[in-house]
C-alpha cells in the first residue's frame, strides 16, 4: 500500500532512485569546494580519464534510475568515481550522489531533514556531473543522459481500464495501510502525471485521517468492506 498526502502528489519519492542512503548534501558541498570539479582530482595513472558534462533540464526518474543501473553493472569496474548535482521531474529538491565503482549513494535536503535552499523559482536546472575512469566513452554517455531529461510532458497514460471493480466511489472500505484504516472511495482508475505509461491503480481512497493513498489491486488483501472481519 502506497501513501500520498494531498500536497504531494507528483513528488518523486527517493527511494524510487536507485540505492539511496543517507547522504548530507550541506556538508558535501561545504567541505569539497572541487565537488563537481575535474581539476580537483588527482590522477596518478596517466590512463585515467574524467570530464565534466553541464546539461540543462530535469530528468525522468525512471529513466535515470534505469541508466545508473546499467552504468553501474556494465562500467562500475573501470568507473572509479562519478558525482554530480541534479534536478528530477516532479522535485523541487536538488539532489546529489557519488559513487565509486558500483556504491553509489544519492539524497536530496528535505528528504533528509536538512535546509539546503532547492532549486530557486526562475533558476535554470542545469545537472553538473563529473566521471572519473578507464573506457568511458564520453560522447555516448552524454548522449544516453540527454535521453532521460523530460520534455514537460506527462507520459501518454494509455487508456484507462475497463474492467468492472469491486467498489464504486462514496464506498465505505478499510485499506491495509501496514494496519486497517477506515476510508471511502474517492477515484477509480487512479493515475499520477508521472506514473509510467500504462499505470493506474484501481483505487483512490481519503482515509479517515485525512490522507489520500491509492490502493495497487482490487484484491482483499489490500482493500475490504468497512465491517469485515
Amino acid at each position: 500500500m502506497q501513501r500520498s498526502s494531498r500536497p504531494q502528489y507528483s513528488k518523486v519519492a527517493v527511494e524510487d532512485v536507485i540505492n539511496i542512503k543517507a547522504f548530507d548534501l550541506e556538508n558535501t558541498i561545504a567541505m569539497d569546494e572541487g565537488f563537481l570539479d575535474t581539476d580537483a582530482e588527482h590522477q596518478h595513472d596517466s590512463s585515467i580519464t574524467s570530464f565534466g558534462v553541464h546539461i540543462e533540464g530535469m530528468f525522468r526518474a525512471p529513466d535515470l534510475n534505469a541508466w545508473l543501473s546499467k552504468l553501474m553493472q556494465e562500467k562500475g569496474a573501470d568507473l572509479y568515481r562519478s558525482k554530480g548535482i541534479l534536478a528530477i521531474e516532479g522535485s523541487d529538491e536538488k539532489y546529489v550522489f557519488q559513487a565509486v565503482h558500483m556504491m553509489m549513494n544519492m539524497g536530496s535536503s528535505s528528504e533528509l531533514g536538512m535546509t539546503h535552499a532547492p532549486w530557486a523559482e526562475g533558476e535554470k536546472k542545469i545537472n553538473k556531473f563529473c566521471f572519473i575512469g578507464k573506457n568511458l566513452n564520453k560522447d555516448e554517455m552524454i548522449a544516453e543522459l540527454e535521453a532521460c531529461i523530460t520534455d514537460g510532458k506527462a507520459p501518454d497514460p494509455g487508456p484507462v481500464p475497463t474492467d468492472v471493480l469491486t467498489y464504486k466511489v462514496g464506498d465505505k472500505v478499510k485499506c491495509n495501510c501496514g494496519e486497517w484504516q477506515p476510508g471511502t472511495v474517492h477515484k477509480l482508475w487512479y493515475r499520477e502525471a508521472l506514473w509510467e505509461t500504462g499505470r493506474y491503480s484501481p483505487y483512490q481512497v481519503l482515509l479517515d485521517s485525512g490522507n489520500l493513498i491509492f490502493v495497487p489491486r482490487d484484491t482483499a488483501v489490500f482493500i475490504r468492506p468497512v465491517d469485515a472481519e
